[in-house]
């Protein structure tokens, strides 16, 4: 005879492996949109001016390269290129429409955001570039947003926290009804045997 398995015990045996797994993932996301790994860097994108191409809300990776070329999607540090903070965000990701090559400079790049009508006036230099868009992710860009806020990480805290108890407490409880039933059978075996 086969045990039949149901979806729900299933999912109740590996729950807590899987929201582990989702706290470990989201914890290393919000890292990483932070600082450097290895050249890799996350980003949440803030603004349209990349539509269809990247949407709002989406969450891109970022690696550095030694140059780029037409065509690349650049993330650019806009305190470097001195372009003040529009929408709260630092960094601005557009494509290269134009590289200028220089013997003696870096490389300097023109670019633009796809859905806008003219390339950006500025030009941008090569140490001013973060990165070229290597992968997107779309919408979890606006979920790493709202469990950076204070309302998001106290939930990304909490929740896991409470369901951990929770398991736990059931675990306790079961164990000390198994020991006081243990306890009740010895109690009874040694009264009528």
């Amino acid at each position: 005879m086969t045990k039949m398995i149901y979806p729900n015990s299933v999912l109740k045996k590996y729950s807590y492996y899987l929201l582990i797994i989702f706290v470990t993932i989201s914890s290393l996301i919000i890292y990483f949109s932070s600082y450097n790994f290895f050249g890799l860097r996350f980003f949440s994108v803030q603004t349209g001016s990349m539509i269809p191409e990247i949407n709002i809300g989406d969450l891109i990776l970022v690696k550095r390269f030694e140059e780029y070329k037409l065509g690349d999607v650049i993330t650019v540090d806009k305190e470097i290129i001195g372009l003040v903070e529009e929408h709260g965000s630092k960094y601005l990701t557009h494509r290269v429409v134009e590289v200028n090559k220089s013997l003696k400079t870096l490389n300097q790049y023109r670019i633009k955001g796809d859905k806008n009508e003219f390339p950006d006036q500025i030009i941008i230099a090569q140490d001013a570039v973060v990165g070229k868009v290597i992968n997107k992710y779309h919408y979890l860009g606006s979920i790493i947003d709202y469990l950076k806020t204070d309302e998001g990480m106290a939930i990304f805290i909490f929740t896991p926290a409470a369901y951990i108890i929770f398991t736990e407490l059931k675990n306790i409880k079961k164990i000390l009804r198994q020991d006081y039933l243990r306890k009740k059978f010895e109690l009874w075996k040694k009264t009528f045997f």
